[in-house]
């Protein structure tokens, strides 16, 4: 069988040499140029169905006609008919895409003038894709079923990036971006201050420098950063003063980013970020 992902002038050349052995000097694209593709009556114990004007390149020159048999497609392709293509286009399907995929999946090396000048109607249809006269490797026809499928993610955007998600009060926050809350707290233990949350209420706003607030805003400092500030309102960086808290059991709904710990801990107390906080999300306290 011919290595069919040969580039195809590589596979015009081998087919000329099938079907004209002893040839005085060995074909090759650099001293060659090959015309247009003509069919013609295979000859009386011959096999060749094609010719085709050869033109010498230096150091050759001339011309002469000559005879090939091309690869018939229908027969390449048997008892894989109809290839089915899943693939969307958003509307007609170009036969460059049809070529595409052929490409892949067989390991072939169509081009555009095997198949190229038309499109293919829009939506699940079956046809037959003749080859038209032009092509120098290939003769017959391929039947196609298009069934539009998954759509290529690139025909939704246009640019190279994307954009990142941006965060209610924005992404930005001297000196860089804010802080995510919900990483901030990750895998601390805030057992110790478990007595405390427990006379905290289930709800209510935040207030740091308060009795209760004073000992979780240094354990705060102590195990998280020590930036956190116990007299400072939540737009000041470090602060939490104004924004509003709850403390729930896990797993929750209403929580889902603190039901990650619930195979470690049974309860958090989330503080929950304003658009103009210093930081976004919530600042997760499980123990």
């Amino acid at each position: 069988m011919y290595p069919y992902q040969k580039p195809q002038l590589e596979l015009l050349l081998d087919l000329i040499k099938e079907a004209n052995p002893g040839m005085p000097f060995p074909p090759t694209a650099a001293n060659l140029r090959f015309g247009t593709p003509v069919a013609q009556a295979v000859p009386s114990g011959g096999i060749a169905d094609t010719n085709i004007l050869v033109t010498g390149k230096d150091p050759y020159f001339g011309t002469k006609v000559v005879q090939y048999r091309r690869i018939n497609v229908t027969q390449l392709f048997r008892n894989m008919m109809p290839f089915k293509l899943t693939i969307w286009t958003g509307g007609q399907l170009p036969d460059r895409t049809t070529l595409k995929y052929l490409n892949k999946t067989f390991g072939t090396a169509f081009l555009d003038e095997d198949v190229l000048g038309s499109t293919r109607p829009s939506g699940n249809f079956t046809q037959t894709i003749p080859i038209l006269a032009t092509s120098k490797c290939y003769s017959g026809s391929i039947d196609i079923n298009w069934q539009p499928g998954p759509r290529d993610v690139n025909d939704f955007f246009t640019a190279t990036a994307l954009p990142g998600r941006l965060f209610p009060g924005g992404n930005d926050f001297a000196p860089g971006f804010k802080p995510v809350g919900e990483y901030m707290c990750y895998e601390v233990d805030f057992s110790p201050l478990s007595g405390t949350f427990a006379q905290i209420g289930a709800s209510g706003t935040w207030n740091g420098a308060s009795a209760l607030g004073i000992p979780i805003t240094n354990f705060l400092k102590a195990n998280v950063s020590p930036d956190f500030k116990g007299d400072q309102p939540h737009t000041a960086y470090g602060g939490l003063n104004g924004l509003s808290f709850i403390r729930v059991a896990i797993p929750i709904a209403t929580v889902p980013e603190a039901n990650s710990q619930s195979t470690v801990f049974k309860n958090v107390v989330a503080i929950i970020a304003q658009p103009n906080s210093w930081f976004r999300g919530k600042l997760l306290m499980h123990y």
